[in-house]
């Protein structure tokens, strides 16, 4: 699975360059994700403009993010997920 992470000011955005994401790459995914928040910008943005599909399994780290980034950063959420496009 390949993510590409650009800073833009003081946000990270992350983007899925795969056209799916399936079981099979969740793991991947949400290690990917894991390290995303973990890193020193304020915000963190998960571009999935490029995914066609998604599997339930990384449905749900991307569900889990908001509270992971609770554990990892304090009680306010720094962590934006927004779905560009998902056909």
């Amino acid at each position: 699975m390949q993510l590409l992470a650009e800073e833009q000011g003081d946000c990270l955005v992350v983007t899925v360059a795969e056209d799916r994401i399936d079981a099979g790459s969740a793991v991947q995914f949400k290690e990917a994700m894991r390290t995303a928040i973990e890193g020193e910008s304020p915000r963190v943005v998960l571009d999935l403009s490029s995914v066609d599909s998604i599997a339930p399994s990384p449905l749900e780290s991307i569900e889990s993010t908001e509270e992971r980034s609770k554990t990892t950063r304090g009680d306010s959420p720094s962590i934006a997920v927004r779905i560009a496009s998902l056909n």
